[in-house]
């Protein structure tokens, strides 16, 4: 009897202690794509943010809207995990900066408000410019997440590697400042959210839904030739937790019994 209360006591403790359960998307392959239907209207305020653990330091395009000669909303990953943004206000070059470690995860974030773009890691600024005038949106622009072909299917915009546990495209700037408390986990949904993935999808899916309500459904593995499919994959249940939890504490007692019995 005593075994077992203290097993559900364990049981309660291991569900209070536990964060809220949720899946995330493996991004293992630079072909890995995620084709998004429609397009975004951003005008003079947009925020790119993302939630991930890479698994390397190459860096790679983790969200992009794009039309040749109209549109290139990029969003990604530098080498050693910096981060980038553009959002094509007439520079030549995105803005970029900040350093994160692999095998961890972060919140990245690119912030434009009219008249200032900057670039966030786990809620602290790591560069900034000046800039201003719309956003420029096609007519009828490809979106992926992950990789993406262009320039005539010339050129191979590799994804980045790692985890995903969240994508969220606003038309506001969220994120102001030098610092601010960055979500880990699921983001959610509001008037200014444009595209939301919170990747909570078992595993197997192909297609996923747009919880920012827009309709932006995501179509795995499409796009371009040898476009390959990330893969979804459950974060440890709460019996997972409970069961790897209860067998440290009964090896822990049956050594107790052992060392009592010499």
């Amino acid at each position: 009897m005593f075994r077992v209360q203290g097993f559900l006591s364990l049981a309660m403790a291991v569900a209070m202690a536990s964060p809220a359960l949720a899946q995330y998307a493996v991004f293992d392959q630079t072909t890995d794509t995620i084709s998004v239907s429609g397009d975004t209207t951003v005008g003079t305020a947009v925020t790119y943010e993302a939630v991930i653990r890479p698994s390397d330091l190459a860096g790679g395009l983790v969200w992009n809207e794009w039309q040749a000669g109209a549109e290139d909303k990029q969003f990604g990953l530098r080498a050693n995990n910096g981060v980038y943004g553009y959002a094509d206000l007439g520079d030549s070059n995105p803005l970029d900066g900040g350093f994160s470690a692999a095998g961890g995860w972060h919140h990245y974030a690119y912030v434009y408000d009219g008249s200032q773009e900057r670039v966030y890691i786990d809620g602290n600024l790591e560069a900034s410019r000046s800039a201003n005038g719309d956003v420029p949106d096609g007519a009828s622009s490809v979106m992926v997440v992950g990789a993406i072909i262009r320039n005539n299917n010339q050129q191979l915009y590799p994804s980045f590697i790692g985890d995903i546990d969240s994508l969220r495209i606003s038309n506001t700037a969220r994120y102001s400042g030098t610092s601010f408390v960055p979500t880990l986990g699921d983001m959610t949904s509001d008037a200014s959210t444009l595209l939301l993935y919170n990747f909570d999808n078992a595993p197997g899916t192909t297609v996923i839904s747009d919880e920012s309500g827009n309709g932006h459904t995501g179509t795995l593995g499409t796009g371009f030739d040898g476009a390959t499919s990330p893969t979804f994959v459950p974060e440890p249940s709460a019996l997972t937790l409970l069961g790897i939890s209860g067998v440290a504490v009964l090896r822990r007692r049956a050594r107790a019994r052992r060392l009592r019995a010499k």
